[in-house]
C-alpha cells in the first residue's frame, strides 16, 4: 500500500496518466479540418486521428499484458516516455507518413499508460478507498476531455495544429515525474509463471457489460465527433467558439460519471443502467433534431442529457465488468474494457465521419441529422444489450477461479 501521507498525490498522478488520453483524443479532434487543408484532404485528417486510437486499442490487451510481467510502475513510466517521445515527433514531422508513424507510436504509449494507471490504483489502495480512487481516476477522462477542446482551440488559433500536437509533451513530463517518486517499487510475475488463461468472455456478465460499453462509446464518440465538424463546417464557428459550444458534451459526461454511484447505490445498478440509457439516447434524439434545425442552443441543451447518461452507463459497466471477474483478472478485465471503449470510438468516428463527407443517395437532409440518427440507434443497441444480458451475476458453474 502508498505510504499514508502520498495517497492523494499518487492518485492525482495516477488520474493524470489516464487523463493524458482525453486530452489528446479531444484537442486533435478541433483540429481536423486545419490537417485537411494542410496535408491534402479529409481522409489523411481522419487518419491521423484514427491511427493513435486504432494502434490504442489495438494494443491494450498487450499492455495489459505487460502490466503482469513487468509491474506497473515500469509499465506507467515507459508508456509516459512513448507518449512524450512520439508527441514531439508528430509535431515536427516532415510528412504524412512520419505523422501517421508518430501518431501509432503514441498509441502504443497510451495502450501501456491506461491498464497500468487502473492496476496501480488497485496495488495501492485498499477495498475502503479502491471504490472512491477508481471514480476519481475515471472522472479524470471526462474533465480531461472538457478541457481538450478549449486547450486545443487556444492552441489551434494561435500557433496551428502542431502546437496542438506538442501540447501532450508538458503532461507526459508532470505525470511522469509524479509517478517516478511517488509510485512504490512492485514486482511483476515472473517470466516462467504461466499467465492467467481462464475465458473471461464465457461469463455473460462481463460479455454484456463490455456490449453496453462498446455500443454506448461508438454513439457518444460518433455523435461527438459530428458536433465538432458540423459547428465549424456547417455552422462556421472559429474554432475557439466551436469548442465553447461543445462544452456540454465532457462536462455532462464527467457530472453522469461522479454521479453514478449514487444512482447505482438508490435504484440498483439494473434500474441506473436503463434509466441512464433512455437519457442518452433522448439526448441523440434531440441533438439529431437540433442540427436538422440549425439551432446551436438546442444542440447544446440536447448534448447534456445525452453525455450525462453515457457518462453514467460507463461507470456503471465498468464496475459490472470488474465485479463479475476474480480479483486475479482484474487488469485483464480492466485492459478488456478500455479495449472496448477504443474499438467503440474507432468505429463511430469512422462511420459518423463517412456518414458527414458523403450525402445517402437521394436523402436530401444533411448526413448530419443521419449522423445524430444513427448515434441515437447505437444508444437504443446498447440499451438493449443491457436488458438482454441483465448483467446479472455468472452462475456458479461459470465463475472462474483464480490462478494457484
Amino acid at each position: 500500500m502508498v505510504p499514508p501521507a502520498r495517497p492523494r498525490l499518487l492518485l492525482a498522478a495516477l488520474s493524470l496518466c489516464f487523463a493524458c488520453v482525453a486530452l489528446d483524443n479531444t484537442k486533435l479532434v478541433l483540429a481536423v479540418p486545419r490537417l485537411a487543408q494542410h496535408w491534402g484532404g479529409s481522409s489523411a485528417a481522419q487518419w491521423i486521428v484514427e491511427t493513435g486510437l486504432l494502434a490504442y486499442g489495438a494494443l491494450l490487451l498487450v499492455g495489459g499484458a505487460l502490466v503482469e510481467r513487468f509491474g506497473s510502475r515500469r509499465t506507467l513510466l515507459a508508456g509516459l516516455a512513448l507518449f512524450f517521445g512520439a508527441s514531439l515527433a508528430a509535431a515536427l514531422a516532415p510528412s504524412l507518413a512520419a505523422l501517421l508513424g508518430s501518431r501509432a507510436l503514441l498509441g502504443l504509449g497510451t495502450a501501456l499508460m491506461t491498464p497500468a494507471s487502473l492496476a496501480a490504483i488497485k496495488q495501492n489502495f485498499d477495498a475502503a478507498e479502491r471504490p472512491r480512487a477508481i471514480a476519481i481516476w475515471s472522472a479524470s477522462f471526462g474533465g480531461a476531455a472538457a478541457l481538450g477542446p478549449l486547450l486545443g482551440g487556444f492552441l489551434l488559433e494561435r500557433w496551428g495544429w502542431r502546437a496542438v500536437l506538442f501540447s501532450n509533451a508538458p503532461f507526459a513530463v508532470l505525470a511522469g515525474a509524479g509517478i517516478a517518486y511517488l509510485a512504490p517499487h512492485a514486482p511483476g510475475r515472473s517470466l516462467a509463471a504461466p499467465m492467467p488463461g481462464a475465458p473471461l468472455l464465457g461469463l455473460a456478465r462481463f460479455r454484456g457489460a463490455l456490449g453496453v460499453i462498446l455500443l454506448g462509446y461508438l454513439a457518444f464518440s460518433g455523435l461527438g465527433f459530428v458536433v465538432a465538424q458540423y459547428l465549424q463546417r456547417e455552422r462556421l464557428h472559429a474554432p475557439g467558439t466551436a469548442s465553447l459550444l461543445n462544452l456540454p458534451l465532457p462536462l455532462s459526461m464527467l457530472a453522469g460519471t461522479l454521479l453514478a454511484p449514487l444512482a447505482m447505490r438508490r435504484w440498483g445498478s439494473k434500474r441506473a443502467l436503463y434509466a441512464s440509457q433512455a437519457l442518452a439516447g433522448s439526448g441523440a434524439l434531440l441533438a439529431a433534431l437540433a442540427m436538422f434545425h440549425h439551432s446551436d442552443l438546442g444542440l447544446c441543451a440536447a448534448l447534456i442529457p445525452f453525455a450525462a447518461g453515457s457518462g453514467a452507463t460507463f461507470a456503471n459497466a465498468t464496475e459490472a465488468a470488474l465485479a463479475a471477474v476474480p480479483e486475479a483478472r482484474a487488469g485483464s478485465a480492466a485492459a478488456m474494457s478500455e479495449a472496448s471503449f477504443e474499438l467503440g470510438g474507432v468505429v463511430g468516428i469512422a462511420l459518423l465521419g463517412a456518414l458527414f463527407e458523403a450525402p445517402l443517395g437521394r436523402v436530401q437532409a444533411s448526413p448530419l441529422g443521419l449522423g445524430a440518427s444513427l448515434a441515437a440507434l447505437a444508444a437504443a443497441g446498447t440499451l438493449f444489450l443491457a436488458l438482454y444480458f441483465g448483467l446479472r451475476p455468472p452462475p456458479a458453474s461459470a465463475s472462474l477461479k483464480s490462478p494457484a
